[in-house]
């Protein structure tokens, strides 16, 4: 439900931003708010499909024991000492290594989150007080615009390499790959495509560049279609407890992620603790 109120309000600030530029207003405090609202739409799209991928493994603790097994094939562990006297402080420990990959790709989602905002309202806002004239500030909306795409790159690598490494741990059921590729898509158009955009057109150009919103109006279209498929309802499991408030976004950057428990598990604990059907029903909700 995060992600589909992300694209959907993404959706309309991409129309605002649409309207506002075809209309040759120039910038001004208004495409501000919307390029902030946007960028911020963006980083919680990212980070709740994080956050979805890592609770369908069952959890940070499971997560890190996937990565473990998943390095152990890569990197094989050091051969044991022959006595204990040895000194084994720089023996392989692929439970240690597996934390401290796990925690690299949470710092990497966690810094997109707070930079691409920071540097999309940091382009707005240089637009909306800049002279059109200065090559001064040209420079600066290229640089800004680098840096916001190298940003968004390694955190699309990050994701790439989580969906690789957790693809035998996630159910087919879930579809994680046409997930990956709908999240994937999304953070390219939103992200790459329109901080190259905006850093090699000028402002006074851009409601010139119809065939551009034109392009980026057909890849949302496709990708609300593809999200409407590969995120339907019945691609989740049934959980046993109540779905989180919408408005509480914040806990999609919580760390530890909990366990997945799914209703399987908890219709097998209650059976087995004597707990009537009713009870059992009044737990089915969807996540």
């Amino acid at each position: 439900m995060r992600c589909a109120l992300a694209l959907g309000l993404g959706g309309v600030f991409f129309f605002a931003k649409l309207t506002l530029v075809v209309s040759s207003l120039q910038p001004s405090v208004l495409h501000i708010v919307v390029d902030a609202a946007a960028a911020t739409l963006d980083t919680l799209f990212a980070a709740s499909a994080f956050f979805l991928m890592v609770v369908q493994v069952g959890g940070t603790e499971r997560a890190i024991d996937v990565l473990a097994k998943h390095q152990a094939q890569v990197i094989p562990p050091t051969p044991a000492f022959a006595s204990p006297c040895d000194d084994d402080t720089q023996d392989y420990d692929q439970v240690r290594q597996a934390r401290v990959t796990y925690m690299a790709h949470r710092r990497v989602m966690l810094q997109f989150a707070l930079v691409h905002p920071v540097l999309v309202t940091a382009a707005a806002a240089h637009d909306a007080t800049t002279s059109r004239v200065k090559t001064s500030g040209a420079a600066i909306r290229v640089v800004l615009a680098l840096l916001d795409v190298g940003m968004t790159c390694v955190a699309i690598v990050s994701l790439v390499q989580l969906v690789k490494r957790f693809d035998a741990a996630i159910a087919a059921k879930f579809r994680h790959k046409g997930k990956a590729v709908i999240v994937l898509g999304y953070i390219l158009l939103r992200c790459v495509q329109c901080s190259v955009y905006n850093g090699c057109v000028p402002p006074t150009y851009r409601d010139q560049c119809t065939w551009f919103w034109a392009m980026c109006l057909v890849q949302l279209v496709v990708l609300t279609a593809g999200f409407a498929r590969v995120f339907a309802p019945s691609t989740f499991h049934a959980m046993s407890y109540g779905r989180p408030a919408l408005s509480r976004v914040w806990d999609v950057f919580q760390h530890p992620v909990p366990e997945c428990r799914t209703l399987h598990d908890t219709l097998a604990t209650e059976f087995a603790g004597g707990a009537s059907t009713k009870q059992l029903h009044h737990l089915r909700v969807e996540y």
